[in-house]
């Protein structure tokens, strides 16, 4: 029989459907499509939101809602390049550039060979929400009462 197509497979729904996605994630991984720059020398010797100072040899992220403690996986789409950086201050708030959700520390921008370009195309994903990264993190030594 010419001309007749063979029957498509119908696929069907899952028992417990995935939720609905976000705007700027990308399947259910949870990555995140965005822009992101990096900041250095005017904010080096400065102090984070976090209360720690701004150190150009260390890696991390600003994002604007994150709770800081946050491990990010972070790929340049350009190249492929990719970084682990905690979110440690807050940030990027820069008006007339909407979809940038991160800014890079001078040493992660290095690493993900960004300082030249500025601003790239990245991917993002959550690998330790910093109340993990709390509960799961090395326990501090209690101080023993002396008597």
């Amino acid at each position: 029989m010419a001309g007749r197509k063979a029957p498509t497979k119908v696929q069907t729904q899952p028992d417990h459907p995935a939720p609905p996605l976000k705007s700027g994630v990308i399947g259910n991984l949870g990555r995140h499509f965005s822009r992101a720059s990096w900041y250095g020398p005017g904010f080096y010797g400065k102090r984070l939101a976090n209360g720690r100072v701004y150190i150009k040899t260390d890696t991390f992220v600003a994002h604007r809602s994150l709770p800081f403690g946050t491990k990010l996986r972070i790929m340049n789409l350009t190249n492929g390049r990719s970084v682990v950086a905690t979110v440690e201050d807050r940030g990027p708030y820069v008006p007339d550039m909407p979809g940038r959700d991160l800014d890079l520390s001078y040493a992660a921008a290095g690493e993900l060979g960004a300082r030249d370009a500025g601003v790239i195309p990245v991917t993002y994903e959550i690998i330790r929400h910093a109340s993990s990264a709390a509960r799961g993190g090395p326990r501090r030594a209690q101080p023993q009462n002396a008597e």
